[in-house]
């Protein structure tokens, strides 16, 4: 997770509500619930 959180401040300049996060790789959603918990504030 550390390459994708140091990736993820280059989207630091747009609005929270532009930014989307769709999980299509493991179809649970699990992955986007971790995503979450690590990364609150770009998640919420």
């Amino acid at each position: 997770m550390s390459p994708l959180k140091s990736q993820l401040i280059v989207f630091d300049h747009l609005p929270q509500g532009q930014l989307r996060v769709i999980d299509v790789a493991c179809g649970t959603g699990q992955r986007l619930k971790f995503m979450r918990a690590t990364l609150p504030k770009v998640m919420s």
